[in-house]
C-alpha cells in the first residue's frame, strides 16, 4: 500500500563535469583560471525532478550515456549534484557497479560485515543476520575466501544477499543482476516482487519486460534531460516506438534478407508440404494446431528447440515451501515426435508443438479439494502463462485424497514459441478453491528450459499461426 509521505524527493538535479583537452589545460586552469576558462562543460544531468512514495517503484530507461548511472549515484548519496537537492527518508541500499563497496583482499564474511555496516547496521545486527545472508548468497565455502577470487556472479550473489537482509526502506538496483546466473536471478526477482509492495524501489535495466513487471512509474532520460516521467506502460510504449523508429531502416534491410531465405525455403519445400498433407489428411485434430511455418523453420536458425534440464534437488528444495501435507515428487515435460522425426527427444521440446506437462504429488496427510498447477516464467521471473486443475474437478467437490496416495496432474497444450533465454517451470499443489486456498507445496524452478534459437519477432512469446496471407 502506498504511503502518503514521500521517501524520495529530488528537485532540479544537475551534474556538471569539467572536460579538459589534456593535462596541460588542467594546470593552466589551476594557475590562470581567473583569466580564462580552459575547459568545456558537460552536463550529465539537467533539471531532474521527481517524487516517490513508499510502495512505489521507479524504472529508469535511456540509451547508454543518457545519465542513468549518474542519477542513481546522486540518489544513493555516492555523488553530489552540481545543482538541486535530493532528500531520502529511511535506509537506502544500492547495488550499482559490480563489486562496489567490497575490498578484494577481504573474505566474503569480512566484506559482509563491512558492507552491512556501511549500510547502517550495527555489529550485533549483522551477527544476527549473518547466517541468512550467507544462505541467500549460496556460494558455499567461498564465503571464507578473499573476494578477489570470486567470479562476477559470486560478487553479485554476495552483494544482493546483504541488501536483502538490511531492512532497507529504499532499494536501488542497476544492471548488476545481468551477470547473475538464471537460478539466482529468479531468486532475486522473487525478492524484488515482494519488496516493492511495501517499500520504494528504483530499478535500471535494459530488459523492458522486466521493468514493466516490477515498476509502476518510469523515468525516461536522454542526453541527461528528462524526456518523460509517468505511468510505466505509457512511457515504455513511447520509448519503444521511438527506438523502433530509429532502427527502422537497418531492421528493414535485415528482415528483407531473412524473409528472402524463408520464402526460398517455403517455395522449395514441396516434398515436405506433401508429407505434411498426408500426415494431416486423416487427423483433423493434428491439422487444427499445425503451424504452417514449420517447413521453413525446420532447418533454419528459427527452429525453436527448448532444452530441458533440472537444477540440483537441494537447490530446488531450498526454494520450496508449504504446509507439508503433500509434496511434489516429480515434474516432467514430454514433447511429441515432430512431423519430421519418428520419435520424440526426451530432453528437448519445440515451440509450436504439442507437449504434456506431468506433476506427481504424494499425499502425506488427508488432502481435501487438491488443486495442482504450474506457471512458466522467463529469466526475470515474469509469469508467461500457467494453469491448474481446479476447473477440471470443481463440479465434483468435495474430493478427499487419503494419506499415502499418489496423484498425477496432466496438462496437454501447444508450447508457445519462446524468445531466446532461460525459462523455469514452477509447480504447486494447494487445497481449497481458486480464490481461497492453502499452499501445500510450492516448488520454484522445478524444470529449466533453455532456448537458443527463436522465431519470435516481438513480444514475450509467439503463438501457433494457422495461416498468414497477404492479399493485393
Amino acid at each position: 500500500m502506498t504511503n502518503t509521505s514521500p521517501s524520495i524527493v529530488a528537485e532540479n538535479l544537475g551534474k556538471r563535469y569539467k572536460v579538459f583537452q589534456n593535462d596541460a589545460y588542467k594546470v593552466k586552469q589551476l594557475l590562470l583560471g581567473f583569466r580564462k576558462q580552459y575547459y568545456h562543460e558537460y552536463w550529465a544531468l539537467k533539471n531532474i525532478s521527481l517524487e516517490l512514495k513508499s510502495g512505489q517503484s521507479l524504472g529508469i530507461i535511456g540509451r547508454n550515456g543518457s545519465g542513468k548511472s549518474t542519477l542513481l549515484q546522486i540518489l544513493c548519496g555516492t555523488m553530489r549534484p552540481t545543482t538541486g537537492s535530493v532528500n531520502l527518508t529511511g535506509r537506502c541500499g544500492a547495488l550499482l557497479e559490480l563489486g562496489s563497496g567490497f575490498d578484494p583482499e577481504f573474505t566474503g564474511v569480512e566484506n559482509i560485515y563491512m558492507n552491512a555496516s556501511l549500510l547502517g547496521l550495527s555489529k550485533s545486527e549483522i551477527q544476527d543476520r549473518i547466517e541468512n545472508i550467507i544462505s541467500f548468497a549460496d556460494i558455499g565455502d567461498f564465503v571464507f575466501e578473499k573476494t578477489k577470487k570470486y567470479s562476477s556472479g559470486m560478487v553479485v550473489r554476495l552483494a544482493f544477499a546483504v541488501l536483502a537482509n538490511i531492512d532497507a526502506d529504499i532499494l536501488v538496483i542497476d544492471e548488476a543482476l545481468a551477470v547473475g546466473d538464471f537460478y539466482f536471478n529468479q531468486k532475486c526477482m522473487r525478492y524484488i516482487q515482494r519488496y516493492r509492495r511495501e517499500h520504494t524501489l528504483v530499478f535500471v535495466s535494459h530488459d523492458l519486460t522486466a521493468m514493466a513487471s516490477v515498476c509502476d512509474r518510469v523515468l525516461w532520460l536522454e542526453n541527461g534531460c528528462m524526456v518523460q516521467f509517468g505511468d510505466a506502460k505509457e512511457v515504455l510504449e513511447r520509448y519503444v516506438n521511438r527506438e523502433s523508429a530509429r532502427h527502422n531502416q537497418c531492421s528493414y534491410d535485415l528482415e528483407m534478407n531473412d524473409n528472402k531465405s524463408l520464402i526460398a525455403n517455403e517455395v522449395n519445400s514441396m516434398e515436405d508440404r506433401s508429407k505434411i498433407a498426408s500426415y494431416t489428411a486423416g487427423d483433423t485434430a493434428i491439422k487444427e494446431y499445425y503451424d504452417f511455418r514449420a517447413t521453413s523453420r525446420l532447418d533454419s536458425k528459427y527452429r525453436n528447440d527448448l532444452e530441458i534440464c533440472k537444477l540440483d534437488q537441494r537447490i530446488i528444495d531450498r526454494e520450496s515451501y508449504g504446509t507439508g501435507d503433500a509434496y511434489i515428487s516429480s515434474v516432467t515435460i514430454q514433447g511429441e515426435a515432430s512431423l519430421f522425426t519418428e520419435v520424440a527427444n526426451a530432453s528437448v521440446v519445440s515451440g509450436g508443438s504439442k507437449v504434456r506437462l506431468l506433476i506427481e504429488v504424494t499425499v502425506s496427510k488427508i488432502l481435501v479439494d487438491p488443486i495442482v498447477g504450474f506457471i512458466l516464467k522467463n529469466e526475470m521471473g515474469l509469469a508467461l502463462f500457467g494453469d491448474n486443475t481446479y476447473n477440471t474437478h470443481k463440479h465434483y467437490h468435495p474430493i478427499s485424497v487419503l494419506t499415502g496416495t499418489r496423484i498425477r496432474a496432466e496438462f496437454e497444450f501447444i508450447m508457445p514459441f519462446l524468445p531466446t533465454g532461460c525459462y523455469s517451470v514452477t509447480a504447486s499443489v494447494a487445497s481449497g478453491t481458486q480464490e481461497e486456498h492453502a499452499i501445500i507445496h510450492w516448488l520454484n524452478d522445478a524444470l529449466i528450459l533453455q532456448c537458443n534459437n527463436s522465431p519470435v519477432s516481438a513480444g514475450l512469446a509467439g503463438v501457433t499461426m494457422l495461416a498468414i496471407d497477404l492479399k493485393l
